[in-house]
Parts: structure tokens; sequence; C-alpha cells
């Protein structure tokens, strides 16, 4: 039996029930999962010292738009109305090939893993018809596969484009019954039944003014004939209130729970205008919103720029993280993720700074529960998948001083995990990826960039 013992941590982060914090613990793992916590018997395969070090959960990325890696700081990216920043998203994403795909998706995937993320969701929206719907797809997939990370990803979709009025390219959307029929064909071929897969399928109509109520619908009686989850963007931007405002009299939300979306499958992305009736529906149902901070922020010149995380959390709902597309974010790094999360509250009259644990607890338990997933991930308990981030707490001259060792990893600036194991096996060690040379793999992103764009 193969074995792993994570040995004398100064501090390991369990994310339970009781939010327990462990000092001078150990933790065995067998196989692929957690096998004891503080284990009598001290032999192993492999024993890894943790003394100095900081034992956590694997951080979940609930949200993400794996191919805008190469969209980094574009210049006409920034500081742009959403139309215009649709617009070019469109045009930049027409070029990329499946090749594109699959190493915007390794470089993103990289900078997950090496901030300590274990598990990513993806929402791929955008197929130009001149490419494979699976290829651009499966891309992601792949490189999930050769990273080792447990990926999530969600198939996207488009309807409405400039010929109905709306903001995307024409040949960058699907049919209604395009989208189904695909949607239905990768679950069946990529999705993962098994509690402790590494591949789960999701189904993710982009936005309401990207979707027609028939795709939501679709979306719905497919989920669960297949028992997966949903995503959607919702109550991003004023423009998306409006545009529901004058079209049905209501809010996003709740025009789209009224098309089926009405149970915990669902997760709703970003949510900066919802109202307090909105969070009550969201908690009754108890459904999930992903918080991405620094996207949103970033993004500021079309909404209010920092979601009412503070509100949501009153109103007992479950939070998740997302470090959403690099076309909005620029940045991978969970971590920094949610830095960012704790600190942007207190911009807010109404609130103040998260407390670092209610952060830890977006990252890991939170995101487990948006996906459906709280019985093998989120925690480290007995029974759970053996996903792992481990912190030097002594190797960065940013935390010197911190008198909260394990408050620090977020309060202070981000930096790399130490160790990461994924599903019982180490994914990074040393702060290095075990199954990419870094230095090559950006080479060959680079190359692939120019090949495209030309630059």
């Amino acid at each position: 039996m193969r074995s792993i013992l994570i040995k004398n941590a100064d501090y390991l982060v369990t994310s339970n029930d009781r939010g327990q914090i462990l000092r001078r613990a150990s933790l065995l793992i067998k196989d692929n999962l957690i096998a004891s916590i503080n284990p009598k018997n001290k032999l192993a395969d492999k024993v890894i010292n943790a003394r100095g070090k900081v034992v956590l959960p694997g951080l979940i990325n609930t949200h993400h738009h794996l191919f805008q890696a190469f969209m980094r700081h574009h210049d006409e990216l920034q500081n742009q109305k959403i139309d215009k920043w649709i617009g070019k998203v469109a045009f930049l994403a027409k070029k990329m090939n499946p090749e594109a795909h699959y190493y915007a998706a390794l470089v993103n995937l990289a900078e997950l893993l090496l901030s300590g993320c274990t598990t990513t969701t993806d929402m791929l929206y955008l197929f130009p018809k001149k490419y494979s719907h699976e290829e651009l797809f499966s891309a992601g997939i792949r490189a999930a596969q050769n990273l080792g990370i447990r990926f999530h990803p969600y198939r996207g979709s488009m309807s409405l484009s400039q010929k109905d009025g709306a903001l995307f390219p024409d040949d960058t959307v699907e049919t209604s019954e395009e989208i189904i029929e695909r949607t239905t064909a990768m679950i069946e071929k990529y999705h993962n039944e098994g509690r402790s897969g590494m591949v789960k399928v999701g189904i993710a109509p982009c936005t309401v003014f990207t979707n027609t109520a028939q795709d939501y619908l679709n979306a719905t009686e497919t989920a669960k004939k297949y028992n997966v989850n949903l995503q959607t963007h919702v109550s991003e931007s004023e423009y998306e209130q409006e545009y529901i405002l004058q079209k049905f009299k209501t809010t996003p939300l709740e025009y789209i729970q009224s098309l089926g979306w009405n149970d915990l499958r669902v997760s709703w992305v970003h949510g900066i205008e919802l109202n307090k009736q909105d969070l009550k529906l969201i908690q009754k149902h108890k459904q999930s919103i992903c918080h991405c901070p620094i996207s949103n922020a970033r993004s500021a010149v079309d909404q209010k720029g920092v979601a009412p995380v503070w509100e949501m959390l009153k109103a007992g709902v479950n939070i998740c993280l997302g470090v959403d597309g690099s076309a909005g974010n620029d940045s991978s790094n969970i971590l920094e993720e949610m830095r960012w999360a704790r600190t942007l509250q207190g911009v807010r009259s109404e609130a103040t700074y998260l407390k670092p644990m209610e952060v830890f607890y977006m990252a890991t338990m939170g995101g487990a529960k948006a996906l459906r997933w709280d019985d093998m991930l989120g925690s480290l308990e007995p029974g759970k998948c053996a996903d792992i981030a481990i912190f030097d707490i002594n190797d960065s001259v940013g935390h010197v001083g911190a008198w909260d060792k394990v408050g620090s990893l977020i309060s202070c600036q981000a930096k790399r995990a130490d160790t990461v194991i994924i599903n019982g096996k180490i994914i990074v060690k040393d702060g290095q990826l075990l199954s990419q040379d870094e230095s090559r793999l950006i080479k060959k992103a680079w190359k692939v960039w120019n090949k495209i764009y030309g630059a």
C-alpha cells in the first residue's frame, strides 16, 4: 500500500466543522485518501517533515476561463466597458487553435498549482466555427491530466450574437440544439462519476444576454439527467441588470431560477448587483456564490467593483472563490485571490475586512460545497481525498514578524506552495512542478503565443 506521512506540522488547518487548527500534528495518507490525523503508527513509504510549515486542505478555484492566459494585460482590455471588452476577447479568441488552448491551460493550471490549488474549474464558452468544439474543450482536460490537477470544466456556451442584437460575433456562437447535443457528448465522454474522480464536467450557459431561455431550460434538464453541476455569470454589471429588467421586469437571478435553476447544483458567478431578495432565494435553495474579487475590482468601470460578501455571509449564503479569466484578472494565483477577498470588503462602508479563517473556509469547504464535492474535498479528515497544500512559513522575507502564522498566508504577500499533493500523489515539491520543466513550459507557451498573434 502506497503511503505518505506528513509529520510534525507547525499548523494543520483542518477546515472541519469545528474549524480546528492543530499544532505539531501529523497526517497519514494511504493510496489516494487521508487515512488518519496524528496516527499512532508513524511508518510510511514516504515521509515529509513539515516542521516550520502550515498544512492546508488543497485550495479550490471555482471559476476560470483558462484560454484567457494568452490575453494577459492586453492594452485594449484595460479600463474598458463590457461591450468593448467582449469584442476584443472574441477577436483574440478566434485566433486560438487547439494547441493555443492547450498551452494557455497549462500555463494557468501551473500557476494555480504553485499557489496551492488542487481543484479547479474552467468555463469555456467561445467556440469559433473553424475549430472542432471537442478539440477546444478537451485541450483543458489534457492539460489538467498532464499536470495532475483535479479538474471540473464547465462546458460553456452562447447562442445569442450580434445578429440577435447581442454583443458577441456571429461566428463564435452555437445554436441551442448544437449546444445541448455537444454538451451531452462531453459529459458522456469525460465526466467521472466516482466520488474521487479527477475530471467532472458541468454545464454553463455564459450569461442572460448571451443565451436564450431554452439554453437554460436544456441545461437544467441535462444536469438532472446526468447529476452534474450548473454555473453561470449573474448580476455582474448594471448593463445586465437593466437588460433583464427591461425584458422581463425582474432580476437576472429570479429570471434564471424560474427556468429550473433552483437547486443546490447551481453556483452563481460574481453577484455584484444581487439584492437582499436574491440572497434569500440563493440561501433558500442552498446554492453558492463564486466571488472573484480581483477581476471585479479591475472591471469597476462598468460596475460597483466589490461584491457584497459581508451581506452574503450574514444571509447564510455559501461563498466560494474564483480567480476568473486572465483577460480580467491577469493572474491565476488562488492565494492572491484569497488576500483580495479578505481585504476588499474593507472599502465598503457597510462592512470591514473579513477574518482570515472565513476566507480559508471559502477557498476550501466553500468551494467543495459549491461543486457538491464536500464529502471528498475541502477539509483534512480521514476518508477524504488526499488533496493537500503545504506552505513554508519561514522562507519568505515578506512574512517575517507575522504573529498569526496561518493568517499571514493571506494577509501577507502571496507565496509559492512548498508541496502540493493531489489524490495521494506529490505534484509540487520544493516549490517546483514535478510533471513539467517550468522554464521549458514558459518558452514553449511564448512560442505558441507568438505564432498565434505574430508579436
